[in-house]
């Protein structure tokens, strides 16, 4: 592979990773103050124990879903005004 064309090709890669695929939590009217309370009732809602819910650990599963119950839409997005970045750490 010639020079030039390696040299695109890392670029790309970089490019890619660097805005990767992240996943935020919108909903129609929600402000950072609404996500941040319905966030951290839903981990402790979703932490197997009180003393897991002080350290931010919940079941990624449950603590999705209760996100989605109170009317969150996880997606892939670019963030920004709106968007919401959840706790978990899983993509």
């Amino acid at each position: 592979m010639p020079r030039a064309a390696y040299q695109v090709v890392l670029l790309l890669s970089v490019v890619a990773t660097l805005t990767g695929c992240k996943f935020y939590w919108s909903k129609l009217g929600g402000t950072a103050a609404d996500f941040n309370r319905d966030s951290l009732e839903c981990v402790k809602e979703s932490s197997p124990t009180a003393e897991a819910a002080k350290y931010g650990i919940p079941s990624e599963k449950i603590y999705k879903a209760c996100l989605r119950q109170r009317g969150w839409v996880r997606e892939n997005g670019p963030g920004g005004d709106g968007y919401f970045r959840g706790i978990e750490d899983f993509e």
